[in-house]
């Protein structure tokens, strides 16, 4: 038997048999033999290109440069996608007031780019109204800014960097229609202009922070102040850990004015008389706060 089975291998390999399998138990063996072909087919799905030189003019158009065998293109705008088949897509009937991340692939039938890179727009409203104010890096409280009637704060930027990055994060606060910001911040800057991009809920403002050295109370608006007639002057202050004592000057008595929460109120009653003469006149108040056994004095100036 086993002579007869070495036969039987011997002519299968003379006849080109490559793979023989041999299964045997007490009573029969069995033999069968199969060919393995390798293929020789190296072709890979092509692969597309990431759409590139990504821009949006200032009608919000959002454009791209086409992508060689692409059909279509997938816009990702946070978590919406949307489908196009040219290589431009109109954001302006977007929402506005509000942050957008998009992201644009390429696709065809049977394949499809990775994302592009994250672009932020940012559809906001312009408020035409930019605020100045005072600051000083001697100061030993937060920076304070009334801003009332101008709804929510998504965020704000400094220097273009949004406020939740490391660099810049949990420099501000927004509760009750006032913006506090960070006193340890403000104070690590060099003394000089800053400003910072505030998008509110309603739209965009710019609040121009310029950094002082004072030692002494200072209005955080500066000592010229704008006053519309049949409207109250309202001022905060950094009192610089001093004792406002009082206002003087252009007969003002104590009853004209409140000084709470270290903002100075100036009654309108007190002050549209004083421009009726002369609505192009400035108007000179004095303000003095004590320190200890010593007194400060300056002064306000409040135009039309």
């Amino acid at each position: 038997m086993k002579k007869a089975l070495l036969s039987l291998l011997i002519l299968m390999s003379l006849i080109g048999c490559t793979n023989v399998t041999t299964l045997s138990n007490d009573s029969t063996t069995n033999t069968s033999s199969s060919t393995t072909t390798l293929s020789t087919d190296t072709t890979l799905p092509i692969v597309l290109a990431t759409p590139s030189n990504i821009t949006m003019n200032e009608s919000y158009v959002l454009s791209w440069d086409p992508v060689d065998l692409a059909t279509s293109y997938l816009i990702k705008i946070n978590d919406q996608v949307i489908s196009v088949s040219e290589t431009s897509y109109d954001l302006s009937t977007m929402e506005h007031n509000h942050f957008y991340d998009i992201q644009i692939k390429a696709i065809n039938q049977n394949n499809e780019s990775l994302y592009s890179e994250i672009m932020e727009l940012q559809l906001f409203d312009t408020i035409d109204e930019t605020i100045n104010t005072y600051y000083s890096i001697n100061s030993t409280s937060d920076y304070y800014l009334d801003l009332i009637g101008y709804g929510d704060i998504l965020d704000i930027r400094y220097n273009h960097i949004p406020s939740d990055t490391d660099e810049n994060s949990s420099f501000w606060e927004f509760e009750d229609d006032i913006l506090s910001i960070n006193q340890e911040f403000l104070s690590s800057l060099p003394v000089g202009g800053y400003l910072f991009i505030v998008y509110f809920t309603t739209g965009v403002m710019s609040v121009e922070i310029t950094l002082i050295e004072n030692t002494g109370p200072y209005p955080i608006y500066g000592q010229t102040l704008k006053q519309v007639m049949g409207e109250d002057v309202v001022i905060r202050f950094d009192i610089m850990n001093c004792e406002f004592i009082g206002l003087s000057g252009n007969g003002i008595e104590g009853t004209d004015y409140t000084f709470e929460n270290n903002i100075l109120t100036i009654n309108s009653s007190c002050l549209d008389p004083l421009f009726l003469d002369n609505p192009t006149r400035n108007i000179i108040i004095g303000y003095e706060f004590s320190v200890g056994e010593d007194t400060i004095i300056s002064f306000l100036i409040i135009q039309r």
